[in-house]
């Protein structure tokens, strides 16, 4: 029985044979160089052509390894995985690299979340730009927020703080009081050892010395 914790692919016995018939047993692909070849352009009788899948001019369908990690990331920001555990899964170091490997469209973005229950998001059928999402109350939550004159956006304490932060005017009382809940979350969360949280207690600080 191989073993399967390590394996990058699985599949059906006999699912790249051109001549035998495919088997209900897994099996794991232990020949990079065969598999890759069955799902290139180059080969005109790859696992596409075999099964049916062409193109508008009649050529097999290809897909290359790099655009399967693509389309697996795709599906993990569907599924919900958060960013730093997508960064973690993909083996990368900056979690802002994730953006290149998500193609959700903007339209399957909306339709899912007029499909969201509550009335956390508002929908309008006639104009999909209209969605609205009640703040956030910032002295409940973590402190890795950005917060501008506009708005707000959430981060990660994975995350640095990008060069906007914190992002308002200082001499705007009513964002300094929000600023000030996330400055004690975010240094509170740093004393309790949780991850990256330091970073943006820092950052807040700095801020809250220096310039208010």
């Amino acid at each position: 029985m191989p073993e399967y914790k390590n394996a990058l692919c699985l599949q059906e016995k006999y699912a790249l044979s051109e001549f035998r018939k495919t088997s209900s047993n897994i099996v794991r692909i232990c020949n990079a160089s065969e598999f890759n070849r069955d799902i290139s352009s180059d080969n005109k009788k790859n696992i596409f052509a075999r099964h049916g899948f062409f193109d508008s001019d009649k050529q097999p369908l290809s897909v290359n390894t790099h655009q399967a990690r693509h389309f697996l990331n795709t599906i993990a920001h569907l599924g919900g995985m958060t960013n730093f555990d997508i960064a973690r899964w993909s083996g990368r170091k900056n979690v802002s690299q994730n953006n290149n490997y998500n193609h959700i469209s903007r339209e399957h973005l909306m339709d899912y979340m007029c499909t969201l229950p509550g009335d956390s998001v508002t929908c309008d059928s006639s104009f999909n730009d209209k969605v609205s999402e009640p703040e956030p109350d910032f002295s409940q939550t973590h402190g890795a927020y950005l917060i501008t004159d506009c708005g707000y956006c959430e981060h990660d304490y994975s995350i640095s703080p990008c060069e906007k932060y914190p992002g308002f005017d200082e001499k705007n009382k009513q964002l300094k009081e929000k600023f000030d809940n996330l400055i004690k979350t975010s240094d509170k969360d740093s004393k309790s050892g949780v991850y990256g949280a330091d970073k943006w207690a820092d950052k807040e600080l700095i801020f809250k010395t220096n310039k208010i």
